[in-house]
Order: C-alpha cells, then structure tokens, then sequence
C-alpha cells in the first residue's frame, strides 16, 4: 500500500522549518489537560465508544475522552481550573469569561467577595469531547456520538466577541511514525485513535484543516514521513497534490472498510 522506505532522509518543502510548539501552545495544552481531568466519562458513553470501536473504558480514559459536561460539571471545572491557573488574559478555544451575577453576593458572604467574571466553557450538555493531539493537545472536538462524520471544534464563535479555532491535524502514533516513515490518512480524530489502536499504525486526522497548514503542520509532527495511505471518503481535490510536492508517496486504501 505504501511504498518501501528509501535509504535517503525526507526533506520538508522548501522554506518550511519544523517548528516547536510555543509556550502558548504548552500552556492551553496543560490547561485543556486539567480541565479534562476534572471530568467524567460516563457509563453510557463509555459502552458507545466500545461497540464503536471495540477498546475497553480504559483506554477511553486514557486516551482523555470525557463525557460533555453538563452546565454543573462546567461551572465545577471551571472553578477548579482557575484555582489551579488564575485568571488569564488569554484563554484556549472553548473558554471564555462572562459577568459575574452578583445579585447573590449577599448572601454568600462566607464564601469570600465574588469575581467580577466567571469563567465558563462553552459546549453542549450531551455527547464526547476528544482531544486533539499535535506533539501536545491542540484542541477539543465535539462529538454527538463515536462515529459523527461532523465533529466540531469547541470554540466560542457562536459567542458575542468569540473566537474561531484553527483546525489543526491530529496524530496517534508518533513515535511508529517516524520509525517507519509511514501513516494512514483518515477524516476525523476519533476515526484516527481507532485505527491507530486497531493496526498498530500511525494514524493522522485530517480534520478539516486547511490544504495550506498541511505541510507544515505534518513535517512538524512527522518529519520522517515518507508515504500515506489515505482512507477518506471524499478526499480534498488538492490533497494528492500537497502531500506529493512534500516528497510523500501517496496511496489510497482499497482494503473494504478500516473501521
């Protein structure tokens, strides 16, 4: 499926230079981690994402999927995360600070003066969040249930004064990755962690990220990377092109279905 690894090193496109992650990037990353930690993975979605994939809750946990919070789980979360962090001038997708209702702070006088803001998450009450992974945690997806063909990221856009997330690709298996210079190419990031699991195989998620990033956002996270497979149903018009003009041999899975 993928051609053999030759003898030479990979390049990356000219002008691109692997680049680590920032201290920003470090920082949403341990917050996104935090707030994850402070969450549940309930039974019913923990049942769904064995039947859909076949992992045990273990590996649900530890791969960091969480139930979506209910509003008092956020609110919970969310105070333990600026206990632990502080208020913050900038915040990662998903956060963001709303006027504190202070018509209650009579009668809560033990408990301190109240904030002027509140921290919240934004985020619907039912389904998964995944984590997405670049070298550290880059984002939240949302899921409706384990196979949604439509995730979305967890932003704020829908907010007043909200802000987007820059999608970014997700990568499982690193580490297999640049050993063997080799990788699936699917949609989304739970389809990734599955097949990842499942053959034992670097698997990178495409997730709607932009033709333009992609060279630079793969040489990043896999700068050995020699040939993809890719098992999307309706790849991107370009897709072939990008990957190719990176010098990564391009196939496409004809197998039946991975998942």
């Amino acid at each position: 499926m993928v051609a053999n690894p030759s003898t030479l090193q990979p390049t990356p496109p000219t002008g691109l230079i692997a680049a680590m992650p920032s201290i920003q990037h470090a920082t949403d990353a341990a917050i996104y981690k935090f707030f994850l930690d402070q969450l549940p993975l309930y039974d019913s979605e923990a049942r769904a994402l064995t039947k859909a994939f076949g992992w045990d809750s273990f590996t649900s946990l530890y791969l960091k999927m969480r139930s979506a919070p209910s509003f008092v789980a956020r609110i919970l979360a969310c105070g333990a995360l600026r206990e632990e962090f502080g208020d913050r001038d900038k915040l990662p997708a998903g956060f963001y600070y709303e006027p504190t209702n202070t018509s209650i702070g009579d009668e809560l006088d033990d408990f301190g003066e109240l904030p002027p803001e509140t921290l919240r998450f934004n985020c619907p009450p039912r389904g998964l969040l995944v984590p997405v992974r670049r070298g550290t945690l880059r984002g939240l997806q949302y899921y409706r249930f384990p196979k949604d063909e439509r995730p979305r990221w967890i932003t704020t856009c829908d907010l007043p004064a909200g802000s987007s997330q820059v999608a970014s690709i997700h990568v499982h298996g690193r580490m297999v990755g640049n050993k063997t210079g080799k990788a699936f190419l699917v949609a989304n990031s739970l389809e990734a962690y599955a097949v990842a699991l499942r053959y034992h195989q670097c698997a990178v998620a495409l997730n709607n990220a932009s033709l333009h990033s992609l060279p630079a956002q793969l040489f990043e996270a896999l700068p050995m990377l020699r040939g993809i497979v890719i098992a999307i149903k309706e790849p991107p018009s370009r897709l072939t092109q990008e990957l190719t003009a990176m010098g990564v041999s391009v196939n496409f899975w004809k197998g039946g279905e991975l998942l």
